[in-house]
Order: structure tokens, then C-alpha cells, then sequence
């Protein structure tokens, strides 16, 4: 499936702000997740290390899911979510790196073909 233009700037953007620290890593890969799935997109191997992630961690409260959670719940996950981060954040920061370099790189391509 071919991503609308629309879906590329958004998973561009989500990635960037990931990326510059505007973005809690988690809850960036949980976007470009459901991203993938609104848009079909599920399949493009660019989008895999995103729902890895997510699956690996849906059962962290990111976001307002953490106004739900009693505050010694939330101090012993987030050193879960802190040690998860410490090892899976080159590889997240990579994803999105390739995720952006692969979309741009598709843009920059269409936008020679129509002109």
C-alpha cells in the first residue's frame, strides 16, 4: 500500500519529535502503531520496530494512563520503563532515523516524478 502524503508528514513528524526529546519514546511508538494500522501500513517493515516496542510495552502507564496509577505503582515502573529505555533507545532512535530518511527519501522521489 502506498502511504498517503498526509500519513508520511505525520509519521515524519512523530518521528522528529521523538527524535529532538518532544515525545516520550513509548508513547511515540505506540502513535506510529496505530499509524501503521490506520493507514495499512502495518505490513512496511519500517513500521516493525514500533509495534515491537509497543507490544513489549503496552502494560506501561505512559501518558494519561499514568493519572490512573497510585503513586508507588507508578515510582517502581518507571524504573522499568527507565531500564527498558536504557537498553532499547539506540534502537528506537535508529527506527526513527530510518523511518524518516525512508518517508523523505519517497517524497523526494515522487516530487521528481511529478515534475
Amino acid at each position: 500500500m502506498i502511504p498517503s502524503e498526509e500519513t508520511i508528514l505525520e509519521a515524519i513528524q512523530i518521528a522528529r519529535e521523538m527524535l529532538n526529546g518532544n515525545m516520550h519514546l513509548i508513547l511515540g511508538c505506540r502513535i506510529l502503531r496505530n499509524l501503521s494500522l490506520k493507514s495499512g501500513l502495518y505490513e512496511d517493515n519500517i513500521f516493525t520496530p514500533f509495534i515491537a516496542v509497543d507490544s513489549e510495552t503496552d502494560h506501561f502507564p505512559i501518558g494519561k494512563m499514568r493519572d490512573l496509577c497510585d503513586l508507588d505503582y507508578l515510582k517502581r515502573v518507571d524504573v522499568e520503563i527507565n531500564e527498558y529505555l536504557d537498553i532499547e533507545r539506540p534502537y528506537i532512535i535508529t527506527s526513527c532515523q530510518n523511518l524518516i530518511n525512508k518517508f523523505e527519501q519517497r517524497r523526494t522521489n515522487t516530487e521528481h516524478i511529478s515534475n
